[in-house]
C-alpha cells in the first residue's frame, strides 16, 4: 500500500515541480510547455483539485509563489484561452533548499547512529517519531488557521501599466486587479520616485476604495521633471480584507522601470 503523504511532503513536491519547470533567468524560445505544467489544470491531475487549491493558498500566504497570466494558443487543446501559470518566488526556492538540507542532515545522522549505536538509535527514533507527530499536529493547526485566512483574503496585484505622455508631465495608469476570493479595501498607497520627492505624485485615492473579486481599478501616478533618462518609481499598495480580516494589513510592492531613450516601460513585481 502506498504511504499517504503529509502536508509537508505535498508542499515540497508542489514547489519542486514549479522549480523544475521554471525558466529561471534565461528565457527559452518556447516556454509554453513549462507554463502548462505549472497551470492549475495540470497540477490538479497530480494532487487533485482540492489539494491544489489548499497548496496554492498556503504558498501565497507564505509568499512562495505568484500567478502569471499566459496567452492561450488556439491549437493547444485545453489551453486555447488565456490562463494563469503558477511561478515560484525566491522565498519558495529557499524553502526547498532548507528542506533538502535538513533532509540530508537527518539521513546522515541516522546512518551514523545506526552504524555505531544500534540500541541508542531505536530510542532516538522513538523520540523523533513522537516529536514528529506532535510537530505535525501543531503544523496542521497552524495551516488550518492560515487556510482560513488564505481562503477569505483578497490578493491584489498590478496586471498592466499604460503611459500617457504629455509635454510637461507623464501619467502612468496602473491597473490593479483582485484575484482573491473576497473583496479588499485599499487603505493607503505610497510612491517613492528615484528622483526627488516632488518629481512624481499619486493622484488622490479614496481610502474607502474597495475592489471586489475579479474587479479592476485604475490608479494614476503623475510624473513631473524626470531627473534622468533611466529611472524607477517604487510603489507600495497597502490593503485589508473585509469582515474578520478587516484589521489584517497586506502589502504589495513593485517598481516601475522607465527608459525614455529606449521607449521602455516595465513592471518589476515584488511579493504579493
Amino acid at each position: 500500500m502506498e504511504k499517504k503523504k503529509g502536508i509537508i511532503e505535498d508542499l515540497y513536491e508542489f514547489l519542486r515541480i514549479l522549480a523544475e519547470n521554471s525558466r529561471g533567468y534565461i528565457k527559452r524560445e518556447n516556454d509554453f510547455e513549462n507554463h502548462k505544467k505549472r497551470s492549475e489544470k495540470e497540477l490538479s491531475k497530480k494532487f487533485g483539485e482540492e489539494k491544489v487549491e489548499n497548496l496554492i493558498d498556503l504558498c501565497f500566504e507564505q509568499r512562495y509563489i505568484r500567478r502569471e497570466r499566459v496567452k492561450g494558443i488556439p491549437e493547444e487543446k485545453g489551453f486555447e484561452e488565456d490562463f494563469y501559470s503558477i511561478k515560484i518566488q525566491g522565498k519558495g526556492l529557499k524553502y526547498l533548499e532548507e528542506f533538502e538540507r535538513e533532509k540530508r542532515k537527518e539521513n546522515n545522522s541516522r546512518r551514523n547512529l545506526i552504524s555505531n549505536y544500534i540500541l541508542s538509535v531505536a530510542t532516538v527514533i522513538l523520540v523523533l517519531i513522537t516529536a514528529f507527530y506532535a510537530g505535525q499536529t501543531w503544523e496542521l493547526n497552524k495551516i488550518s488557521y492560515q487556510s482560513f485566512e488564505s481562503e477569505n483574503r483578497p490578493y491584489f496585484y498590478v496586471e498592466s501599466i499604460n503611459l500617457i505622455k504629455g509635454e510637461n508631465k507623464s501619467e502612468y495608469f496602473l491597473n490593479i486587479v483582485n484575484f482573491g476570493k473576497f473583496p479588499g479595501r485599499i487603505v493607503e498607497m505610497r510612491i517613492d520616485p528615484e528622483c526627488s520627492e516632488d518629481s512624481a505624485y499619486l493622484e488622490k485615492l479614496a481610502k474607502t476604495t474597495i475592489i471586489k473579486t475579479g474587479e479592476e481599478r485604475n490608479v494614476i501616478i503623475i510624473e513631473n521633471f524626470p531627473c534622468k533618462n533611466e529611472r524607477k518609481i517604487f510603489v507600495e499598495v497597502i490593503y485589508t480584507g473585509v469582515g474578520e480580516l478587516k484589521e489584517k494589513e497586506y502589502h504589495y510592492n513593485l517598481n516601475i522601470y522607465i527608459n525614455d531613450e529606449k521607449k521602455l516601460l516595465e513592471l518589476e513585481e515584488g511579493l504579493i
